[in-house]
């Protein structure tokens, strides 16, 4: 498989995701949709586009796609032998390795193989492919190994789109057929499995509430962790023909319990309500395929969020462009923060164009908001590339194909694939595109670049403050070695140096004596002395003092020029000091005062004789 994208800028940000392919892929700001001035929780990074060395024409690769935290699965259509083939490739990086070919062991007619796919992650990765047609089933690849290690069938003989829908979360996988039942009613179900340690085992069936028939129950499947969503997208609500109907389930004791049956606020007839759902315990998207909110079968999707033990309806989502028959919802993947809407129209191409488009919403205040809007531009390939046909969310990853893009030949498709970031305006970061100021430093997102001499941006490294903001290292640490210099240099910093607690080095010369803080040396041999009680005045420890400022802290200088360590309670104003020549003494100022007291008196009595 052959990368046909460089990797962006690690200082890309929201915005043009880049050339995807010789044209590229580019990002929309939609119209009708503000600005942004400040950072949001997420953007992406585009990752490159990825087609296999041996396309060729009709090749729709990213017919359908899978995507976990370690692997991209994607399917294609091998014109030659009128046959499916699955990719599946490992994740190396920010790409993706050389495909490996998964095999079935067991299926003559691989004509419908990948109608579904899914990646279940536990104790290894498998890989989950359904066919969907009337012998229908789910194969299990190992993809560590590439062998098919299970084929599951439906419990059911009135078998007729078995694989259809599939949907997994941790150990459960849900298997739709939309057309199970006899001919003529075909209610439709979904099939419950769970992974036990033997492998896939059969738990549950479940029938539209009522069984009613022709409804498409099972057409879609979307699974949380405690509740399951499942489309029924031509049931006849009480007022409406075909309107289409979502039906939950919760999980409680290992079973799964009919809930709730939801329908848009405002039905419409033949809108297909239900055609795809995606959940996560809190919020379910609903495709309404054909829905006339925003322009006349344009699409919508519907939001609800969960209040207790129901389910709400909300907004409803519409493509930034709206268009007739625009296709939003053509494909819906979710994964608790990120949603992704494909559609198969292009609105700002002329009518009949289905380039295709991926709209990218993250959760605002209060509301849905998008955040970017992926296109294929003109100079990627074909009008009819159905750029997001499919769409999944695994792991840090977002992957749309285009099946029918013509960049390499007639309907050779690509796949494509970003990576979602987190960003920050603090915390813990790998690159600057994590955090909202672009700087990523000492492994936390930070004010500046922060590049300096002695500078850190993280508590630890500092020896002080807060993560987040640049500042000096502390006196006497020296956490990345900056201040010892090359040691062949003249005059460079020995080993013993240190930070200055100012930006900057306190830098010890090996070979000479000098001083590391107010109270040690360094000696000939590098090693520090202390100087106490004496500080350290011009590379060497003084040995007499002038005042106390040359004694170190807790010493007086005395009368002999010695410093003496004080008792505790003592301070200058008691005991003797010694007191350098031209500052007056005590003593004498004294003396002086009680010469002028005499005078004063003596004067005092001359001028005013006794009384006789």
């Amino acid at each position: 498989m052959r990368t046909r994208l460089r990797s962006a800028s690690p200082l890309f940000l929201i915005g043009c995701l880049g050339a995807l392919l010789a044209g590229g892929c580019e990002a929309e700001s939609p119209e009708g949709v503000a600005q942004r001035s400040q950072p949001v929780e997420l953007s992406l990074r585009a990752l490159g586009a990825v087609q296999p060395d041996d396309a060729s024409a009709g090749d729709r690769f990213g017919l359908a796609v899978s995507a976990s935290a370690d692997w991209l699965l994607a399917a294609r259509y091998v014109v030659l032998g009128d046959s499916v083939e699955l990719l599946a490739s490992a994740r190396t990086g920010d790409g993706w390795a050389p495909p490996s070919q998964l095999v079935p062991t067991d299926v003559a007619d691989t004509r419908w193989l990948g109608t579904t796919l899914a990646i279940h992650q536990g104790a290894s990765a498998e890989a989950l492919v359904g066919t969907g047609q009337t012998d229908g089933s789910v194969l299990v690849f190992d993809l560590g190994t590439g062998v098919q290690t299970d084929r599951l069938r439906s419990p059911s003989t009135s078998r007729q789109r078995f694989g259809s829908a599939i949907a997994v979360r941790n150990e459960w996988l849900a298997v739709g057929d939309y057309l199970e039942g006899d001919l003529g009613a075909e209610p439709g179900a979904v099939h419950l499995y769970r992974r036990e340690a033997s492998g896939w085992t059969f738990r549950q069936s479940i029938g539209p509430e009522g069984g009613v028939a022709s409804s498409r129950f099972g057409r879609a499947v979307a699974l949380s962790d405690d509740y399951l969503a499942v489309g029924a997208p031509e049931r006849n609500t009480d007022t409406t023909k075909t309107a289409g109907v979502v039906e939950m389930y919760a999980l409680a004791g290992g079973v799964w319990t009919y809930q709730q049956t939801l329908t848009a606020s405002a039905p419409q007839a033949d809108s297909q309500f239900g055609y795809a759902v995606a959940i996560s315990d809190e919020t379910l998207f609903v495709v309404s395929r054909f829905d006339s909110q925003f322009a006349s079968q344009a699409g919508a999707v519907h939001v609800f969020e969960r209040s207790g033990g129901a389910w709400v309806s909300g907004d409803a989502l519409g493509a930034t462009s709206p268009a007739p028959r625009g296709g939003f919802g053509e494909s819906i993947a979710f994964d608790g923060e990120l949603l992704g809407v494909g559609e198969h129209a292009d609105p700002s191409q002329a009518g009949g164009d289905v380039r295709g488009a991926v709209t990218t919403y993250h959760r605002g205040t209060g509301t849905w908001e998008v955040l970017e809007r992926l296109v294929p531009d003109g100079a990627l390939g074909s009008p009819d590339a159905r750029f997001g046909h499919a769409v999944a969310l695994g792991g840090d990853r977002l992957v749309v194909g285009a099946p029918d893009d013509q960049a390499s030949a007639t309907e050779s498709g690509f796949v494509a694939s970003w990576e979602i970031i987190h960003t920050e305006t603090t915390g813990s970061c790998g690159e600057g595109i994590e955090c909202a100021s672009g700087h990523c430093v000492d492994g936390v997102c930070c004010d500046q670049p922060c590049d300096g001499t002695c500078v850190a941006c993280s508590a630890a490294k500092k020896g002080q403050g807060e993560d987040g903001t640049c500042g000096p290292i502390v006196k006497g640490l020296d956490p990345d070695a900056e201040c010892p210099a090359d040691p062949s240099a003249a005059n460079a910093c020995a080993a013993e140096s240190a930070c200055s607690g100012e930006a900057s080095c306190d830098c010890v010369v090996p070979g000479t004596l000098q001083c590391s803080t107010d109270d040690e040396r360094i000696d000939e041999n590098g090693e520090r002395v202390s100087c106490a009680p004496y500080r350290c005045r011009a590379n060497t420890c003084l040995t007499t003092c002038a005042s106390r400022a040359d004694c170190a802290d807790g010493a007086l200088c005395s009368s002999d020029r010695v410093c003496v360590v004080s008792s505790p309670g003592s301070s200058d104003s008691g005991g003797c000091r010694f007191v350098p020549s031209g500052e007056p003494a005590p003593w004498r100022a004294g003396l002086g005062g009680l010469g002028l007291l005499g005078l004063l008196v003596l004067r005092r009595r001359t001028n005013h004789p006794a009384a006789a």
